[in-house]
């Protein structure tokens, strides 16, 4: 049940499909474990070959990076997709058209291209929602390890009536969280594979697309496992295995970011006993036990005592 085979998968798009080539830092980053433990098959597919909407149906989210070659019954597909309660994170690039992505999901979101001084201006992200379950994790003091990343070429966005997770220092929207459907579009106003900003080369980026490719396929059934406190409807919240309404048999694990197995040392295992000092109560005991014990003394001597009066006076009956 906790094969590779029965993780779920997220689709990454982009202009060839070589995902070592055209989405280096971000293939490694959905692949990697997070901090539930919850891991993510990979695919690439060129944006020529998006055409069928229920190809698109077994991944938990589709990242858009490129619509290169992208065709009308593609971006129908697509579409399709996020209304039926799919999850897109579609992100700027120098890959990407900023008419066909808004074409795409037309009515909720719109882009643009990079104005012509974009380029030379340096960005990096001013604190964002801190709520939205994105960026939760970096809310509070935690918020400085997305506000390192520079951001040297940006897209604009017109949000509408999307909500705004976060902005630039200058202003611009960087993330959105929309609306589509059913389901839910993640844009980001750059791109995902240091070719616009170094956002994927700091320690922020993997466990920022962890939360929003969880957050996108929140709304879908996972194939293959599911936390205690993460069931679906009708699944007992024990671990072990259950079946889903879709049919299909899945695990209930324990979450292990609640579980610490490694050994201690013996001086770990002392740093949080309690050393009870002996105090003055305690010496005062043990004088009364000190005490007692010499009255035990005086007992045996006061039996002798009373023993050789009887005897004496038993002999002076006698002799009288």
């Amino acid at each position: 049940m906790l094969e590779a085979a029965s993780r779920p998968a997220v689709l990454v798009i982009t202009a060839s499909g070589d995902l070592d080539r055209d989405a280096f830092y971000l293939r490694r980053a959905i692949s990697a474990s997070g901090r539930s433990g919850a891991a993510y098959e990979v695919e690439g597919v060129s944006a020529a070959h998006v055409t069928d909407r229920a190809a698109l149906d077994r991944f938990a989210a589709v990242v858009l990076m490129s619509t290169r070659g992208l065709e009308s019954r593609g971006r129908e597909a697509i579409a399709a997709y996020v209304q039926a309660g799919g999850g897109v994170l579609l992100a700027s690039g120098p890959q990407l058209d900023p008419e066909v992505a808004s074409g795409t999901f037309a009515g909720t979101l719109t882009m643009a291209a990079p104005e012509t001084d974009a380029r030379s201006a340096s960005r990096s992200l001013a604190p964002g929602d801190g709520r939205h379950p994105i960026l939760e994790p970096f809310a509070g003091a935690r918020s400085a390890g997305l506000g390192i990343a520079t951001f040297r070429r940006i897209g604009r966005i017109d949000a509408g009536g999307c909500h705004v997770l976060a902005r630039f220092s200058t202003g611009e929207p960087a993330f959105v969280d929309c609306t589509h459907g059913a389901g839910r579009v993640i844009a980001i106003a750059s791109d995902l594979d240091n070719a616009w900003n170094d956002f994927p080369l700091h320690a922020s980026f993997v466990p920022f697309i962890h939360e929003a490719v969880r957050y996108l396929g929140g709304g879908r059934p996972r194939r293959g496992e599911y936390l205690v406190g993460d069931v679906p409807a009708g699944v007992p919240a024990v671990p072990g295995f259950a079946s889903i309404p879709a049919g299909l048999r899945v695990a209930v694990n324990v979450d292990p970011a609640e579980s610490a197995v490694e050994r201690l040392t013996a001086a770990e295992f002392e740093v949080p006993i309690a050393r009870v000092k002996q105090g003055p109560a305690g010496r005062a005991d043990r004088g009364v036990q000190q005490q007692e014990e010499r009255q035990h003394v005086w007992q045996y001597v006061l039996g002798l005592m009373v023993a050789m009066l009887v005897l004496e006076s038993v002999m002076s009956s006698r002799t009288s």
